[in-house]
């Protein structure tokens, strides 16, 4: 094979060499453009994700303002202001709009649950601030530390869990963006590497024919001085 290519004419080695060129051009912009395409959509991902951990973690703080507010109540007697219908608070029509990003399971059942639990802490808080009216401050104590408390404790672990699906996933898009960004430099790296080889070589081929025309001149220069015996 090789020798057969040093049998080419330097304008078939020229073609050759610049189809070649050609195609590796094509394919590494192919593959730099698709993997940035990819590391856009992941990026984007990655803030998505980041943003929502933050909701959640707002509503969990929420969760335990909530607690507080109830707290006052039962023990203080201060006005209660959150609202009691759960599909009308902040988190209930928040969870009712949102669109569930991952289907995995890790992060569906939790969540599922946290909206469970969410409609139960209203219907308790609901029934403590009855009991308190009707003056059971007794029975509205003990749902308020057995009932509501166990209730908290159980969104608080379905947080936990959430939280820790989250930080899974956001460092598996991590990985996934380093290594499209070393696809990325390796194609960069390898477009700079056979264009340096592809200039080499049309300077070595223009200095072939460089040189042959300068031999072509000579001997055509000694022919006409009469020099017949000229290479």
């Amino acid at each position: 094979m090789l020798n057969n290519i040093q049998d080419w004419s330097i304008q078939k080695k020229f073609r050759f060499s610049f189809g070649f060129m050609a195609i590796f051009m094509v394919a590494s912009i192919s593959i730099w453009f698709f993997t940035l395409r990819q590391r856009i959509h992941l990026s984007a991902d990655a803030v998505a994700a980041t943003e929502l951990d933050m909701v959640m973690h707002e509503y969990e703080l929420e969760m335990y303002r909530w607690l507080n507010d109830l707290h006052k109540l039962v023990h203080w007697g201060k006005e209660f202001k959150k609202e009691l219908d759960p599909t009308k608070c902040r988190f209930g029509s928040w969870y009712r709009s949102f669109q569930i990003p991952y289907k995995e399971k890790e992060f569906e059942e939790p969540l599922r649950k946290i909206g469970e639990l969410h409609v139960r802490m209203h219907q308790i808080t609901g029934n403590i601030i009855l009991l308190l009216k009707s003056e059971n401050r007794n029975e509205a104590l003990a749902a308020a530390n057995t009932d509501l408390i166990g209730s908290a404790d159980e969104v608080q672990e379905q947080f936990n869990r959430i939280g820790q699906f989250m930080d899974e996933k956001q460092e598996e898009t991590k990985g996934k963006i380093s290594k499209l960004s070393l696809i990325q430099y390796s194609a960069i790296g390898f477009f700079a590497l056979f264009w340096a080889i592809f200039a080499f070589l049309a300077w070595r081929y223009s200095r072939s024919i460089f040189q042959s025309l300068t031999h072509l001149t000579a001997s055509a220069n000694s022919v006409a001085e009469g020099n017949f015996q000229a290479d």
